[in-house]
């Protein structure tokens, strides 16, 4: 690995010593498993040394894409010699290889080999898809004789790096720079998703739980901290980031910026059932913040145009607001009821307080003569069918 004898003799003489190694290893294999058929521990050791040197080997002469490609079907053939050989120690190298798998869709080449858009899409479409299916399909393999820690790695892995891949596509399609508000918050929710997979894998209990909550709690910081540094401090209403909006209303990059980073947390609350109640709570807290902050946004959009970082507010748009705060209000009073929540009903009061608030301190204070009693009238019928 650390030496580079591919410089002077070449890629393929060195990748033909590791395939001549890789051959020695299965030999030795089968020969342990007739030896010792009641034992098949020497043989799982030695079948995974083949399999690795076969990867080292991949390693040397493929491309990108055709790597990942090429260490998905080692996957693939991992599990399949689990299953007709009850190998347990096999899913050890079916993790490895989803962590080197991780390696490469996130860092080297990972996410800014996707996104440049130099590099071909149907290269990042294959390097990208085809992993994901053969990963699927080793899942599959592995059901009946239930690898617990192989399975959930491959299952964190598809769902976390197909979220990814997805994201991947959104912002070749719309070309924009990395250092874009929503380009950043594409990258926190790259960075959650990663922490949503290493608190997946704690389901099942794990001498390397320690690890994967200390990776967990590096990816969240990194991951919250850019999603508050993109939506904070390069806010839609700076002057700059206002220059980023694009698109139609309601499917802009507002929505990419605010809405993938919700969903995302969304997903993290209904998969991650085995976490901390609070730790939950938190994810749903700021999952709805930030489904408020874009319907607010798109509410000034509509009546500001692109000019949304502008110190003008109208009066329609302050009427706005507050009929948004009151049917936020009125949907989540029903979701308290249906879910018998203490906690939520408390918040809808709180909600329909502020509403009312800001109704009498702000919307009305504009208003005078007839109009003024009207919306009055109309305020009061609202809140009797809310009581």
């Amino acid at each position: 690995i650390f030496w580079t004898p591919s410089v002077y003799i070449g890629a393929y003489p060195w990748a033909g010593h590791a395939i001549t190694g890789a051959a020695l290893m299965t030999v030795l294999a089968e020969r342990s498993a007739k030896r010792w058929p009641e034992d098949m521990r020497p043989a799982a050791l030695l079948a995974m040394s083949a399999l690795s040197l076969m990867s080292f080997a991949l390693m040397l002469i493929l491309s990108t894409a055709a790597l990942n490609i090429a260490i998905a079907v080692m996957i693939v053939f991992a599990a399949l010699i689990d299953r007709r050989f009850d190998m347990a120690w096999l899913g050890l190298f079916i993790q490895l290889c989803v962590a080197v798998l991780g390696w490469r869709f996130l860092i080297d080449p990972g996410v800014p080999w996707a996104s440049w858009w130099n590099t071909p899409l149907w290269k990042v479409i294959l390097g990208f898809v085809a992993p994901l299916a053969l990963m699927g399909v080793a899942w599959w393999i592995l059901r009946p004789i239930k690898r617990i820690g192989a399975q959930l790695a491959l299952e964190s892995a598809i769902w976390s790096f197909g979220a990814v891949f997805v994201l991947i596509l959104l912002e070749r399609s719309l070309r924009g720079d990395i250092d874009s508000f929503w380009g950043l918050s594409l990258a926190g929710s790259v960075l959650l998703i990663s922490m949503g997979a290493q608190l997946y894998r704690l389901r099942v209990p794990s001498r390397l739980g320690f690890v994967r909550i200390g990776l967990a709690t590096l990816l969240g910081v990194l991951g919250f901290g850019t999603l508050l540094f993109a939506l904070v401090f390069q806010s839609p209403l700076t002057w700059r980031s206002s220059n980023d909006i694009h698109g139609p209303l309601l499917m802009d990059t507002i929505a990419i910026a605010y809405l993938v980073p919700a969903f995302v947390l969304g997903v993290l609350i209904w998969k991650l059932d085995h976490i901390n109640r609070n730790l939950r709570g938190a994810f749903a807290s700021l999952s709805a913040a930030l489904s408020m902050a874009y319907v607010g946004f798109e509410i000034r959009r509509f009546w500001q145009g692109f000019e949304i970082a502008s110190n003008s507010v109208s009066q329609g748009e302050l009427y706005s607001y507050t009929i948004a705060m009151m049917l936020a209000s009125v949907g989540l009073l029903f979701f308290a009821f249906a879910r018998r929540s203490l906690l939520l009903r408390k918040l809808t009061m709180a909600g329909i307080a502020v509403t009312i608030a800001k109704v009498f301190l702000i919307d009305m204070s504009g208003l005078t003569g007839l109009i003024r009693v009207a919306s009055f009238l109309g305020l009061g019928l609202a809140l009797s069918g809310l009581a």
